[in-house]
């Protein structure tokens, strides 16, 4: 059984991805999942017009299935599959259906397959070969959205560390706005004390501070840092 998801997909990116891949393949839902040796259960990252029963019954199938193929680095990149397993969690007028699944090894223990579905009949020759056409496509985009989420997931811990230290600390864009701040320094900012926002910036709270920071700012900016 897989891990419900913790909330329908909100990253536009990959709601792109689902729209592209599930117009070319001509199949109306789709579902990300994530699966990890020595895992007993795979994880739903996302689903796009699908019951969260189906998503699971399919994140179980293929988790079954590559469990059996001993997690090996040369698991096929392309499935399709009607049905079958996945019986159990269709709804009760569905009696007829499949799915095509992409696969991306992302690391050498874990890999993340993104399924496209659809009830009654189906040209699967047509689809089939129509994922074909985009599968080292789609393979480049699975990649750079996992890397994205570990970069994601670097930044919170990084924050999360921040937030120990009792000093503000600030990231700002080249145009000085400010992208980050710690918890120590969004107080500085809210009470004033010695900082206050400027905008989406911030600036010293008396004059000839102000004038430093500001150019020290664009200084740094200028030089590409």
């Amino acid at each position: 059984m897989a891990r419900a998801p913790t909330a329908r997909n909100n990253d536009l990116a990959l709601e792109s991805l689902f729209h592209l891949v599930t117009n070319q393949v001509g199949c109306s839902m789709a579902v990300l999942t994530r699966h990890r040796s020595g895992s007993e259960h795979p994880d739903v990252l996302a689903v796009s017009h699908m019951t969260e029963p189906l998503a699971r019954g399919i994140a179980g199938s293929i988790h079954q299935a590559a469990a059996s193929d001993e997690w090996r680095s040369e698991t096929i990149s392309l499935g399709c599959a009607h049905f079958e397993v996945e019986k159990e969690y269709l709804p009760e007028h569905v009696s007829n259906g499949g799915r095509i699944t992409f696969f991306c090894q992302v690391e050498p223990t874990c890999f993340l397959a993104l399924s496209v579905c659809q009830f009654a009949s189906v040209e699967w020759s047509r689809g089939t070969l129509a994922a074909q056409e985009i599968n080292g496509w789609v393979d480049t985009h699975l990649r750079l959205y996992w890397q994205l989420n570990q970069d994601r997931d670097r930044a919170d811990a990084l924050a999360k560390v921040l937030d120990l230290f009792d000093f503000g600390a600030f990231l700002l864009d080249p145009e000085g706005n400010i992208v980050f701040s710690n918890l120590r320094g969004q107080q500085l900012l809210e009470v004033g004390d010695g900082l206050r926002r400027m905008g989406h910036s911030l600036t010293a709270t008396d004059f000839d501070n102000a004038v430093r920071l500001q150019t020290a700012i664009r200084h740094r900016s200028h030089n590409g840092n």
